[in-house]
């Protein structure tokens, strides 16, 4: 089963996908997302992240309503840490038929 795909051409996925090395800490300042009108009109937007463990954990959670705000950007005063060899990403609610979304975080690294 195929979870990423590198289209020829562009060099990167479009995911926001990111996995935290090891011997480093991430510190999430920001996450953002945006929501296209569509067939549905309203999407819940999670950042999640799943330890060395294999442990999924949802850090945050919002909703975006295309009618109210087609983008939204969370900054945290006090960064979200997250510890070496977790992956974030982002999952967006498929009640959104039709819709496009968009979405992604910031971060800084820190070595331990």
């Amino acid at each position: 089963t195929d979870i990423e795909k590198i289209i020829t051409g562009n060099g990167q996925t479009l995911m926001a996908v990111y996995t935290i090395p090891n011997g480093y800490t991430g510190y999430v300042t920001s996450i953002y997302a945006s929501l296209l009108k569509g067939g549905s009109n309203s999407s819940d937007i999670c950042l999640c992240q799943v330890d060395e463990n294999g442990v999924k954990r949802i850090n945050t959670t919002f909703s975006l309503d295309s009618d109210a705000a087609s983008f939204l950007e969370l900054f945290f005063e006090v960064p979200k840490s997250i510890s070496g060899k977790s992956d974030l990403y982002i999952e967006a609610d498929p009640s959104a038929i039709n819709s496009s979304i968009s979405a992604g975080f910031d971060l800084v690294l820190i070595q331990d």
